[in-house]
């Protein structure tokens, strides 16, 4: 049965209640306006008498009687419905459309436009289409004049809604993207529609807003969802809100926009926000972009908080705290760091790379800091450094660095994360997503993040090609995401011939849009390039370590302890760049990139095999291995061109240099070290023996 309630107007009946008196006795109560809902059913606690009734024949009786009669009433609503259904279809096929010219009553009042509308002109009232999720017509809601409403009876509404261009989302990645808007009646989403041009969707009642939104997520998994709840804030309790909020918290949506109103103002949604504003839509499109803003969905720094809540905060914080003692262009830095890029920076353990790293994020996470060792600083922005290692002397470095400088506590907007993860563990979501998440909390927009070093946040084996491919892929996604340059502090090998170069798998310099090789004699410290993929090799810099006060920091005694800064030392640059000139002089970096890969490839493919000529021992390679190795560290990326270098390769040599021979062993071509006398050749052949054993 119906009956009135409290807010109903005219014919309206939004209470109902249902009592069975057969067999056992219960029944519901509930206000479809938003009350609570009531379910009742007679106990038989502490009634001795009737504990064994539900066994006793009469009760079984009654209960296979109440079954027939629950099927049969089953049955016969299920044919009113289907009889309904093709009804609303008939009549709203029947009907003209309600274009503007039509100035009917309600749609005056509420200022919108007639989106798929019908007119009754006979009785002057519009017939709302309901529609399932698949877009079949199974209902009609009627408005009169007056405003008040009603739908077709025995026609289904639970899980139905209006809507407007809900048709217009497709597969495309483009369409994926569009924020889905629910609301309760057709007004409030009509005027959202005009303001904000998104699909809209009215539930038509907010009991039905979770089973809509519902049946919307299956259907447009990818689209984001946005409840514009009406906010009921003359009753208790505010049933737009909480029928919002359930159906946000239990399905997972992307939030809550709701309207404010004054104490004294009648309105409860956005179409009477949109009224009683005079129609204003800049300021009611302010108002909704506002409330948007407060959303994870279009707020950045949001989002993440979002995403690290999910996904673990790591231990983290400002420089400013940090440094507390324990108890536009293509360049961020003129011609030395790039803006959007990948870098990587190598040393033998104790060079001094630290010092360097440091410096370097100073440099760009401090406005005041306009020129880094004689070049411009051509963008400052918040830097990120992943302190994985080495805290103590870092944090030293710290407060010597803000002290030389006579920097305040505020004045550089760098921020450490102490905590090392394999940023390409299998499992993202303990790796690079987390990662992701807590560099956004600490700034969503940084213009560098620093690796501090690769072993401490790689997954894997350095030397392994898969390894390396998926850390250098896991770096790439944050240079994606923040659309900021990442520079990778790493280390050479141990021994002398591994010294100039990183360590472990070529891939590594493959990825590289700079390198950076770090070498240290007393207490100067070089930074050399030694790539560049997209601007001129730069002279190296040589910085003197001078020693400075870490306040704060104190030696056993109570001495002061010190700290080291980089100062720019000219004049020993020169030398060494003269030196570099007259090296170049002996081998060509040509002949340089040859070696380098071939000896990457002996390491990684290489085998020792007999001379058919000397019966010797000789390391040998597959040449399509070493073509392989020599494609992947290429930065050229045309066929022809990397065709062309691994020929010249090949020739400088097989034939120039003649430090290789070929031999064909079953039918493959190999590639085999003439001797094994000079250093580079009795690397090759050692590390091999040494992966054989």
């Amino acid at each position: 049965h119906r009956f009135r309630v409290k807010g109903d107007k005219y014919s309206q009946k939004s209470g109902a209640y249902c009592v069975h008196t057969d067999g056992w006795p219960a029944g519901w109560c509930q206000n479809w306006r938003g009350g609570e809902s009531v379910l009742w059913s007679f106990t038989t606690d502490n009634e001795e008498k009737y504990r064994d009734y539900f066994s006793s024949p009469e009760f079984l009786k009654a209960l296979e009687l109440s079954k027939q009669h629950q099927a049969q009433l089953k049955a016969e609503r299920e044919e009113k419905q289907r009889d309904a259904i093709t009804e609303a279809l008939e009549i709203y096929t029947s009907l003209p459309s309600a274009d503007k010219a039509e100035q009917h009553p309600y749609l005056l009042k509420k200022q919108i436009y007639s989106y798929g509308l019908k007119i009754d002109r006979d009785n002057e009232r519009l017939a709302v289409p309901i529609q399932d999720i698949d877009g079949k017509i199974v209902n009609i809601q009627w408005i009169n004049a007056d405003g008040s409403k009603w739908f077709l009876p025995f026609a289904p509404v639970s899980c139905n809604f209006f809507s407007i261009a809900l048709d217009n989302i497709d597969d495309s990645e483009e369409k994926k993207k569009t924020p889905i808007l629910i609301g309760e009646g057709i007004a409030t989403m009509s005027t959202l529609y005009e303001l904000t041009g998104q699909p809209c969707v009215a539930a038509m009642n907010c009991g039905n807003l979770k089973k809509v939104a519902e049946a919307i997520r299956k259907k447009y998994p990818a689209n984001p969802i946005i409840i514009m709840a009406d906010n009921d804030h003359k009753k208790t309790p505010n049933a737009g809100k909480t029928a919002a909020e359930e159906a946000n918290r239990e399905l997972k949506l992307d939030g809550i926009v709701m309207p404010d109103f004054a104490d004294d103002e009648d309105g409860t949604d956005w179409n009477d926000f949109f009224v009683l504003h005079n129609c204003d839509e800049e300021l009611c499109l302010k108002a909704i972009r506002e409330k948007f803003n407060q959303l994870p969905l279009f707020n950045k720094k949001l989002k993440y908080k979002a995403m690290a809540e999910r996904f673990g905060f790591m231990d983290a914080e400002y420089v400013d705290t940090f440094c507390n003692p324990m108890p536009g262009e293509n360049f961020l830095i003129e011609d030395w760091i790039p803006t959007q890029s990948i870098m990587m920076m190598f040393a033998p353990s104790g060079s001094g790379k630290g010092f360097v790293a440091v410096d370097l994020a100073y440099a760009i996470a401090t406005p005041e800091i306009n020129n880094w060792h004689g070049k411009k600083v051509l963008q400052h922005g918040p830097v990120v450094y992943l302190a994985g290692e080495g805290q103590k002397g870092m944090r030293k470095r710290c407060c010597g660095f803000k002290n030389y400088k006579e920097l305040d506590d505020k004045a550089s907007q760098l921020a450490i994360i102490k905590e090392a993860i394999p940023i390409n563990e299998p499992n993202p979501d303990l790796g690079v997503n987390k990662l992701i998440a807590n560099i956004g909390t600490l700034y969503p927009e940084p213009a560098l993040i620093i690796i501090d070093t690769t072993n401490r946040y790689m997954f894997g084996d350095e030397n392994k090609t898969p390894d390396a491919t998926s850390f250098i892929q896991s770096v790439t996604m944050l240079m994606q995401e923040f659309k900021c340059s990442v520079l990778i502090v790493h280390h050479t090998g141990l021994s002398l011939d591994t010294q100039g170069r990183a360590r472990g798998s070529s891939v590594f310099k493959a990825a590289m849009d700079m390198e950076f090789r770090i070498s240290k004699s007393g207490m100067f410290i070089t930074l050399e390039m030694t790539k560049s993929k997209d601007s001129d090799i730069q002279r190296p810099l040589v910085f003197e370590m001078v020693e400075v006060d870490a306040p704060g920091f104190f030696k056993y005694g109570g001495v002061q302890d010190t700290t080291c800064v980089l100062k720019h030392n000219d004049e020993i640059a020169n030398t060494i760049s003269n030196e570099k000139n007259q090296e170049s002089e002996k081998i060509s970096k040509s002949e340089r990139f040859a070696r380098d890969t071939y000896r990457d490839a002996a390491v990684e493919f290489g085998k020792i095999i007999q001379d058919a000529n000397s019966a010797r021992s000789v390391v040998a390679v597959d040449v399509d291995k070493w073509r392989e190795v020599f494609y992947r560290s290429s930065a050229a990326d045309n066929a022809n061109t990397l065709k062309s270098q691994f020929k010249r390769a090949r020739t400088i040599l097989l034939e120039e240099k003649k430090i290789l021979f070929k031999q064909i062993v079953d039918g493959v071509e190999y590639y085999c070290l003439r001797s094994n006398e000079t250093e580079y050749e009795k690397t090759i052949f050692s590390s091999i023996q040494s992966k054989r054993r």
